[in-house]
């Protein structure tokens, strides 16, 4: 046991003293966390830059106004050359103009028409490329039926009525923050764990400890300790800057399960690392094939880009991913938010990805470098 202590003990400070491995393990992952909180943040509102150009005076302002009570919108007014030019610049999702017609039309109305061909167009540019752009003239079209019938003194018949699943509505950090989480322990099995691994039997330092009194199996485990270590390091300083720097609703009851999921992901990656080590000749061949998972995994994982946006063909990989199984059991064990997968069945797919694993690690895995 001391032996273990003391191996340990010179992977801490190999690894403090190693600039690389603390940028692949704290620095990065912290730079994504703070990076994707002071981005996504504050989307949780959403607005939309509406520019108008009232041309009809006074009664164009009380249009105006209607728009404005739609907590959605920013109003901005202004003339007509600079609104359309905001708009082409990107500064504006749509512009609206209130044509003396419109104010005529609106100020003289005296009873509902019945000829389609009475109605006054009402004039709205809008980048048809745009989401925002399309989702404010939606939103456009709904404030003139509001105002239609204050008009006509008539509403609708039908009212849709909404009914909402009862789950904590999060924000799109709140969603992307367990992601990074998740990433950084991805991040922990390649860059911290496969890479150095490779460098130490390339150097024929491996092969040197494991000719040593001490047993094989004592180094590795005290490998594999020091890197569980490392992993709930990054875990508490990611949760701390969730939490303190971007308001993430923390589930504080579900801490001992998320400390659990940590350690079983942070082990996940670990012997996928080793594995990796093992499949790798040179330094130089453990960076590609340390790469590729790195982009696939984030990419169809949900850590990136969200699960709904990923096309249906390609959910067959997404499933066989452990990292869409760690990031969606964050997402819940943090905030709350309904899962896509069970959590029993979290479980049973990163158990079985580290059984797997690690037999494959045994079997492959080479204390000395090729010839």
């Amino acid at each position: 046991m001391r032996a273990l202590v003391q191996l340990y003990l010179a992977n801490v400070r190999e690894w403090r003293r190693d600039p690389t491995a603390l940028l692949w393990s704290v620095l990065f992952p912290v730079i994504i966390a703070l990076v994707v909180g002071a981005v996504f943040s504050s989307s949780g509102k959403m607005f939309f830059r509406i520019g108008v150009v009232n041309e009809a005076g006074d009664t164009g302002q009380s249009l105006v106004a209607a728009f404005d009570q739609n907590a959605a919108f920013q109003i901005t007014e202004g003339e007509r050359s600079d609104e359309l030019k905001e708009l082409d610049r990107g500064r504006r999702d749509a512009v609206v103009i209130v044509s003396p017609e419109v104010g005529a039309a609106f100020a003289n109305y005296r009873q509902p028409l019945t000829d389609p061909a009475e109605q006054i167009p009402f004039e709205v540019h809008f980048d048809p490329t745009s989401p925002n752009g399309q989702a404010a003239v939606t939103l456009l079209r709904e404030s003139l039926a509001t105002v239609d019938a204050r008009l006509t003194g008539t509403l609708p018949l039908f009212m849709l009525q909404t009914q909402t699943l009862n789950s904590q509505p999060l924000r799109t950090a709140d969603y992307m923050l367990p992601g990074v989480l998740a990433l950084s322990l991805m991040l922990l099995g390649l860059y911290v764990t496969a890479i150095p691994l490779v460098s130490l039997r390339e150097k024929q330092v491996l092969r040197r400890m494991g000719s040593t009194p001490l047993s094989r199996l004592t180094l590795l485990t005290s490998q594999f300790a020091f890197r569980l270590t490392v992993a709930l390091f990054q875990a508490v300083i990611i949760i701390l800057i969730s939490v303190v720097l971007f308001d993430l609703p923390l589930q504080t009851q579900r801490l001992p399960a998320l400390i659990g999921m940590v350690i079983l992901g942070a082990a996940v990656f670990i012997t996928f690392g080793y594995v990796l080590s093992a499949m790798a000749r040179t330094e130089e061949s453990i960076q590609v094939l340390a790469g590729v998972p790195f982009l696939v995994f984030s990419m169809l994982s949900g850590t990136l880009i969200p699960l709904w946006r990923i096309p249906g063909p390609m959910r067959l990989f997404v499933n066989a991913i452990p990292l869409t199984y760690l990031a969606d059991a964050f997402r819940y064990l943090m905030t709350g938010a309904n899962s896509s997968f069970a959590l029993s069945t979290t479980i049973l797919v990163l158990a079985a990805w580290l059984v797997g694993c690690s037999l494959l690690a045994l079997r492959f895995f080479r204390w000395e470098p090729s010839s």
